[in-house]
């Protein structure tokens, strides 16, 4: 994005390490999962259900979007539209900005870098 490449070390851990460490804590919270309670007081069912039913809301569209730009993308084999799906896409429209904000851009990308 900024043009300078990417370190391997990032690289690696963005592929590899991240990825199995959040497996790791899925997996493990799956494990230790108890029902939620307050003291003695066990919570209904249903409030146990609803909380699960919100955090997939927030969790699921991720997973959705993968399979839909997978099977949307070109290619007659699995392998080639999960290749492609993974390439981004090009975007023809060039956002137009006057000289104050090309300006405020360019302080802030200079201000990270340092």
């Amino acid at each position: 994005m900024y043009g300078q490449t990417i370190p391997r070390w990032l690289t690696f851990l963005t592929k590899y390490i991240t990825p199995g460490l959040l497996m790791t804590i899925l997996v493990y919270a799956f494990y230790v999962y108890r029902p939620p309670k307050y003291g003695d007081y066990f919570y209904p069912e249903w409030a146990t259900v609803l909380g699960w039913l919100i955090s997939v809301a927030i969790v699921l569209p991720t997973p959705c979007w993968m399979v839909y730009s997978v099977f949307k993308s070109d290619g007659t084999s699995f392998k080639q539209k999960l290749t492609r799906a993974f390439i981004p896409q090009e975007n023809n429209e060039e956002v137009q900005m006057d000289a104050a904000e090309q300006e405020s851009l360019t302080h802030a990308i200079k201000t990270m870098q340092m």
